[in-house]
């Protein structure tokens, strides 16, 4: 994975707040940043939220997550501050240890 939430070309500010309990636009809860002060819980609060709220880790199945991020990335641009496929690996392997159900 190249590239994750680190300069979104569709940003455009704060996101839009959806219905009670719902994300942006209606969609997925969003959380504060999660307590975990690991560095891939750091690369997951600074990364993604650049763009969106957080997502709650259990809104998705571990099998699911590596999608999600590679549809979060085709919204990114190449910067300084992309993350490496190291740190993009460690936020997907924090994702798939909280996720929901399968």
């Amino acid at each position: 994975m190249a590239t994750l939430l680190a300069a979104c070309d569709y940003h455009s500010g704060e996101p839009e707040q959806g219905p009670a309990g719902t994300g942006p636009g209606g969609g997925q809860r969003v959380v504060a940043a999660p307590q975990d002060r690991s560095p891939a819980a750091e690369a997951f609060r600074q990364h993604c939220s650049k763009c969106h709220g957080l997502p709650e880790p259990e809104s998705h199945t571990a099998g699911q997550w590596p999608l999600v991020v590679v549809r979060m990335r085709q919204h990114m641009r190449d910067g300084a501050d992309t993350p490496s496929d190291e740190t993009l690996q460690e936020i997907v392997s924090y994702l798939q240890a909280r996720a929901g159900p399968d």
